[in-house]
């Protein structure tokens, strides 16, 4: 019998399942890959059937994806049948974890007459490849026929009295070096996170060509320094920002951006603007190390 990887899997069967599941009342969410690496790019699908005189809103660039960081999405046209509509979206989304399993659920929200409720999905989730694999020992072991005969006695005060002072070691060890250990972790956690950021917000402005792209890097540069300040970014306005980070120039770089994406202006005249950014998020690092 021939098997097919998950995502080749869903890929075939998604048309047919989108026309022939039976109406649900919660919105269905799949990862199309059951796991990645660090900061790879992954496709989520999310879709959900409805009555058709029913007005639904799914989750936009500005919705909360957490431990997941969003990229793009992309909608595909309402289809209806016998009263019954379905509408779907593709996410790509990226994670900067750098190891365990991670689950998501979204929400459909539904307006109904002048109230509206959010319907939201089973969670799935998606595992972290390691960055490194254990190495495999290829050295076998030789056999020795020979025994030695060994004394049955066991003294069991020796042993009680090595296992209470490994523990008391261990105990002690936390105790003083503990609290280094546990941030010189977060320290190198921080330190893959950035550079992953740099690396994907380097390649998304160096092709500034559409207005989409460009509200990408900014949504990305919003969504980093959140983790980094623990504020909510991507919910102020630029004069917010401004004045959370203290830098007053920033205000005049984010509104050039903002007319580049909104206004039409040219998008080399803003390549400046997002550079700064840019150095900012790496000022914000270097300050984030030495706390």
């Amino acid at each position: 019998m021939l098997w097919l990887p998950k995502k080749q899997f869903f890929l075939l069967f998604f048309s047919i399942t989108l026309s022939f599941q039976s109406f649900g009342q919660r919105p269905v969410l799949t990862f199309l890959s059951d796991s990645i690496l660090v900061g790879e790019p992954t496709k989520v699908i999310f879709y959900f059937k409805h009555d058709s005189s029913e007005e639904i809103v799914f989750p936009d660039s500005n919705s909360n994806y957490a431990p997941f960081e969003f990229i793009n999405k992309q909608f595909f046209t309402t289809r209806t049948l016998n009263g019954i509509s379905t509408d779907s979206v593709v996410y790509t989304l990226a994670l900067y974890e750098v190891e365990g399993t991670h689950s998501l659920s979204l929400p459909v929200t539904l307006y109904l007459n002048k109230d509206t409720l959010k319907i939201s999905s089973e969670k799935d989730s998606v595992s972290i490849i390691p960055l490194i694999t254990q190495v495999s020992d290829t050295l076998k072991l030789k056999s020795n026929t020979y025994h030695i005969p060994l004394e049955n006695d066991f003294n069991y005060l020796i042993v009680l009295i090595s296992i209470a002072a490994l523990i008391l070691i261990v105990v002690l060890a936390y105790l003083f070096f503990g609290k280094q250990i546990l941030r010189q972790v977060k320290k190198y956690r921080d330190k893959i996170a950035h550079g992953l950021f740099v690396s994907s917000y380097t390649s998304l402005i160096s092709n500034l060509n559409t207005p989409q792209k460009m509200e990408e890097a900014v949504s990305l540069w919003k969504k980093y320094i959140e983790r980094i300040e623990n504020k909510p970014f991507t919910t102020y306005t630029s004069t917010e920002i401004a004045l959370n980070l203290k830098n007053e120039n920033l205000k005049k770089n984010l509104q050039n951006i903002d007319g580049a994406i909104y206004g039409g202006r040219s998008s080399s005249v803003a390549q400046v603007d997002f550079s700064i950014l840019l150095e900012v998020a790496n000022d914000l690092y270097k300050k984030h190390l030495v706390s």
